[in-house]
């Protein structure tokens, strides 16, 4: 006899939702009997005993066909009696998916993701979006940058000074000889696949090195959701011609002033 793991998290957008899932999980006789509230608007349900593949899927397409637009839905199952197996179900603004893993690194999503993260589940399962759920996953603050999924994060503190980095190479040195302290630079997203937030600086039209990840991390999910407007300026520079003899790469860093485009500052 087969034995199946389910986990889900729903992510409710309003109220109404949100008592009519309370509602739902309090019943025994319920499709959401045990489920559990982690925290405003989020709902959770990890256990042993759970759903096979067609209940978890009638499960998840009649909460949608009710709530859809409201929502977002990731759920998966696993049969223990099978090696690397897994099921997913997920909605994200316009139809209910579902997909069947039995090889690869997917093969093992319920047992290595966490379903407490709906970012970092989206990014494991490498998920592909059309325009209507990119729309529908930034209703929610959520973003994909090279298929890994992002929170956008309103309240940031952006340092005085950001340095950058790789300033030393390609050239870079000669262009940042001509960096004054306040002249103007552009910021440019540049996400790898290994490095999303990977943002590269540009001076007159010339690279001269990148943010370091932690301000990246900061800024590109608000630059690639169109959320800000900035203006960056050279607030330290140190070229390589004034450094000691024994130094390889320029000293420079850069001061970032951003607002949403609702005029809050950050």
């Amino acid at each position: 006899m087969s034995q199946y793991v389910t986990r889900f998290h729903i992510l409710a957008k309003n109220m109404e939702i949100w008592k009519y899932l309370e509602k739902k999980s309090k019943k025994d006789e319920g499709m959401f009997y045990g489920l559990d509230r982690l925290r405003d608007h989020h709902y959770i349900y990890d256990e042993e005993g759970g759903m096979d593949e067609k209940q978890l899927l009638s499960m998840v397409r009649k909460l949608c066909s009710r709530v859809g637009g409201g929502v977002i839905v990731i759920a998966d199952t696993t049969n223990i009696n099978v090696d690397n197996y897994s099921y997913i179900v997920y909605y994200l603004g316009d139809k209910v998916h579902h997909e069947r893993f039995s090889y690869g690194k997917k093969a093992d999503i319920c047992s290595n993701s966490d379903i407490y993260n709906i970012c970092a589940w989206l990014t494991d399962c490498d998920i592909e979006l059309n325009d209507q759920e990119k729309e529908h996953l930034l209703s929610f603050n959520i973003i994909a940058i090279n298929h890994i999924f992002k929170e956008i994060n309103y309240d940031i503190d952006l340092p005085d000074i950001s340095y950058l980095r790789e300033t030393g190479s390609k050239n870079r040195a000669k262009y940042i000889e001509e960096c004054k302290e306040g002249d103007e630079v552009i910021l440019k997203p540049m996400p790898l696949k290994s490095e999303p937030n990977r943002i590269e600086v540009f001076y007159h039209r010339h690279s001269i090195g990148y943010l370091y990840p932690q301000t990246g991390e900061l800024l590109m999910p608000l630059m690639a959701a169109n959320k800000i407007i900035y203006k960056a300026m050279i607030g330290e520079v140190v070229p390589l011609s004034k450094r000691n003899p024994l130094a390889k790469s320029p000293i420079v860093g850069i001061k970032i002033g951003a607002k949403l485009k609702t005029d809050e500052i950050l």
